[in-house]
């Protein structure tokens, strides 16, 4: 999977939230919010793949819907910001200083709007 290009700039236009503030310090504070963007764009794509069964590459689908998918990875982050939990496992995520419960974790519903609008989450997965 290629991830999109989502920039610290794209999150605080749409949500108002610089993150070199949001996020805890580490020990490479110039990748942390690239990184932070990064997982949580993972485990989107990683959700719509396991629960829908989307088997795409987001960089190669049209710019009209990888603008709704942009905008659902960004309603994750925000749910994510909110709620304190992000997940690829369980545990703590080292890059964001965040405590995660992989099993506490959903799809924000403004996130599956978002991805559904773009034709991501529309078939479920048998």
């Amino acid at each position: 999977m290629a991830l999109l290009n989502i920039t610290k700039s794209d999150i605080l236009t749409a949500l108002g939230v610089d993150l070199e503030f949001e996020l805890a310090i580490d020990d490479d504070p110039s990748g942390k919010v690239n990184r932070f963007v990064n997982d949580v764009q993972e485990w989107c794509y990683d959700y719509l793949r396991f629960h829908y069964g989307l088997n795409e590459d987001i960089s190669m689908a049209l710019a009209w819907r990888q603008d709704y998918f942009k905008k659902g990875v960004i309603k994750q982050i925000e749910y994510v910001l909110r709620n304190g939990k992000l997940s690829i496992d369980s545990g703590f995520i080292r890059s964001t200083s965040l405590v995660i419960d992989l099993k506490g974790l959903e799809l924000a519903p403004d996130a599956k709007q978002k991805f559904f609008l773009g034709g991501f989450c529309n078939v479920v997965r048998a």
